[in-house]
């Protein structure tokens, strides 16, 4: 994942705190995926996994400075591989 290229050393730093902030009172006694859920919150791995595609959205789109071509193969496509959308 992009996000743990770019911040390696502090990968699992993240998932201690999301633990131990959910287990608030009342909560202890649930698993980690059940409070999330009576919480609604994602997954610290969903929540990494919407970091990595805003990061490569804001690299592809030159919204930061780091070159696309270092992370991604761009290739060109000389024909639509979709069938035509039928109007409805």
């Amino acid at each position: 994942m992009l996000a743990s290229y770019l911040s390696d050393a502090t990968s699992k730093r993240p998932l201690q705190i999301q633990h131990s902030v959910s287990k608030c009172p009342g909560f202890k006694e649930h698993s980690y995926k059940e409070r999330l859920k009576l919480l609604q919150l994602p997954s610290l791995e969903l929540r990494r996994l919407y970091c990595d595609l805003i990061w490569c959205y804001k690299i592809v789109f030159g919204l930061v400075s780091l070159e696309a071509s270092t992370f991604f193969d761009f290739k060109s496509i000389q024909h639509n591989p979709w069938p035509p959308l039928q109007d409805i």
